[in-house]
């Protein structure tokens, strides 16, 4: 696999190699691309090609963002992207460490958390969302997302950010699975199972993830769309153990 640090981008309408800034580029030659610097302007990433923003690496939020496009990928580990950004046409992004201040997943694309922080998290159409740890301020669902969360936490207001409250919105047919355990919705404790507009509208749901993170943040349930909640292994072997000596007792 083709590996390079990027002082010379492809297909770059601008660039200043001493101050280490990019301006506009697009990379389709399916290489491998390191940027611990900042890039500026509209920038994509096509057809193979991985881009890995670590540490000093950052897309600057001014008149900027970043197209993920036609199974390329995304390693955000120790670097940031402060604009928006999309992850088109069967992409992959991984945030490993830093931060994405927004990201629109569709597609078909997957994007993948286990740490680092994300402030504003949007999946349409059909897509796979795993969220194992890190942090997230807004996620909203539409369509067919499939949304798989074991870890992380829900931020409360940033100084840096407008006040919003953290939340989670489902529309269309998304489907989030919660694992973990002690969930309640509105202080109420909750059985393991499916959840759709038809119980919950919206609400507060509390509770243990699986990873061990507590979280406590607003929901709202719309159309087709449901919450799941899958008991953790150690709950799913004592659930398993009871119905075993129900049995027995029969």
């Amino acid at each position: 696999m083709k590996r390079q640090t990027l002082f010379i981008s492809v297909l770059v309408v601008f660039l200043f190699v001493s101050t280490k800034w990019c301006y506009s580029l697009t990379l389709s030659d399916g290489g491998t691309y390191d940027i611990s610097y900042t890039l500026t302007g509209s920038n994509f990433v096509q057809n193979n090609t991985t881009l890995n923003l670590i540490t000093g690496g950052r897309v600057s939020q001014y008149n900027t963002y970043l197209k993920m496009q036609n199974t390329s990928t995304l390693n955000v580990n120790g670097g940031s992207v402060d604009c928006w950004m999309y992850a088109e046409d069967y992409s992959h992004v991984n945030l490993l460490n830093g931060e994405i201040e927004r990201i629109y997943v569709e597609d078909s694309s997957q994007f993948n958390m286990t740490g680092g922080t994300t402030y504003f998290l949007y999946g349409s159409t059909d897509n796979q969302i795993e969220i194992s740890d890190g942090s997230v301020h807004v996620m909203e669902f539409s369509g067919t997302s499939q949304i798989n969360w074991t870890g992380g936490q829900t931020i409360n207001h940033l100084s840096s950010r407008p006040v919003i409250t953290p939340k989670i919105n489902l529309y269309d047919s998304a489907f989030l699975t919660i694992s973990g355990s002690d969930f309640a919705i509105d202080g109420t404790p909750v059985s393991y199972g499916t959840y759709t507009i038809d119980d919950y509208a919206n609400g507060q749901i509390t509770g243990t993830l699986l990873n061990g993170d507590i979280i406590d943040t607003p929901f709202s349930i719309g159309q087709s769309s449901s919450i799941v909640l899958i008991p953790e292994p150690a709950t799913l072997v004592l659930l398993a153990l009871g119905g075993l000596a129900l049995r027995k007792r029969k």
